[in-house]
């Protein structure tokens, strides 16, 4: 009986006032309503019988037959011929059940309460016609079926009245951004200085995150601007010339200690430097003569970061399963590097130990 009860009430909250303005405003269907009245023949039925042969007759532009009606509409396996003929003859009534499903699967709005009516009301001679055991899962799908077509309505109605108010609207809203830019401005800045630092780690950490996509940004932007970038670049450069030498020459500086420091401890990198000394060619492939690899391992490697060999994946065993993620990708490709990676790192353990 739950079952039954929970099906009704989703039933009941389906077939409202407000579905029928939903599925059938601005339709060509035939609207059937137990309070219509007025020369509207489909206003004044009073029969069950007159309910099934309307919605037999509903939409007849081609010839059917009752087998193909029930096909079409996918009643076959809940009514047969024999059953529909006689329920358009008044020789048959619906239990609760049936009869809460024909309601939902109508192409027309009958009042709920106008169906029980005159489901009541049948003649000494009709016979009741039970519900069969996958009624209550059609049941189910049509609600859902009717749903999903509120939903599409909805939509669809909102899609056309954004679009015939659209240029109203824009307007409107240009209007609101000029009256309001100044204080949204000052806003904005507000908001900005208070909250500098929680900006800055947000902004910090979606760019760690999404690095491909904001240097494939910053590529195609620069791309559509090449001259206009390279013209204020020289401007800038003019204009800061000593400024800028002056911190390529700290830089230089703080790199050149830091790659003296690294040598003390870093396999891969010792490798790299042992690399184009001995094999010159191998290295060429990897790196450009202009280019130090120090530069990239320094954004990746934590122990370089921190400067502490502890955090070396080579050096420290808690670390193997990193070596991956951390290490120079470009020495783990070349064949038999990692090996020659960990030789140099034992012999640096060595000599950090003495």
């Amino acid at each position: 009986m739950t079952e039954i009860e929970d099906i009704f009430y989703e039933c009941e909250d389906i077939s409202t006032q407000d579905m029928y303005y939903y599925l059938h405003e601005e339709d060509t269907k035939m609207h059937i309503v137990g309070h219509t009245t007025g020369d509207c023949e489909t206003g004044r039925i009073s029969k069950l019988s007159e309910v099934f042969l309307e919605w037999y007759l509903f939409e007849s532009d081609t010839e059917k037959n009752i087998k193909i009606f029930l096909e079409s509409e996918g009643l076959s396996d809940v009514f047969t011929e024999t059953q529909f003929m006689d329920l358009m003859f008044g020789k048959a009534y619906l239990d609760s059940v049936l009869l809460q499903f024909v309601a939902l699967k109508l192409p027309f709005y009958v009042v709920s309460k106008k169906l029980r009516h005159i489901n009541a009301k049948h003649g000494k001679d009709a016979y009741l016609i039970q519900h069969g055991p996958n009624v209550f899962e059609k049941i189910h799908e049509t609600v859902q079926e009717n749903k999903e077509f509120i939903r599409k309505r909805k939509k669809e109605y909102r899609h056309n009245h954004h679009m015939a108010h659209r240029e109203h609207n824009l307007a409107m809203n240009r209007q609101w951004i000029l009256d309001h830019f100044e204080r949204y401005q000052a806003y904005q800045a507000q908001w900005r200085t208070e909250n500098r630092e929680h900006l800055h780690e947000y902004q910090s950490q979606y760019r760690r995150e999404n690095a491909t996509a904001v240097a494939e940004r910053k590529k195609k932007c620069y791309r559509a601007k090449k001259e206009q970038y390279q013209k204020r670049n020289r401007e800038n450069y003019a204009k800061n010339k000593e400024r800028y030498l002056a911190q390529n020459k700290a830089h230089r500086m703080e790199l050149q200690q830091k790659a003296t420091l690294t040598q003390e401890f870093c396999a891969a990198y010792v490798f790299l430097l042992q690399l184009r000394k001995t094999d010159k060619a191998q290295y060429q492939m990897l790196y450009r003569p202009q280019q130090n690899p120090l530069t990239h391992m320094l954004r990746t490697c934590p122990a370089l970061q921190n400067m502490d060999a502890s955090l070396c994946p080579f050096c420290n065993s808690e670390y193997d399963q990193s070596v991956d993620t951390y290490c120079n990708n470009k020495v783990l490709e070349l064949p038999g590097a990692v090996d020659k990676v960990k030789q140099i790192a034992s012999v640096l353990i060595k000599d950090n130990v003495r």
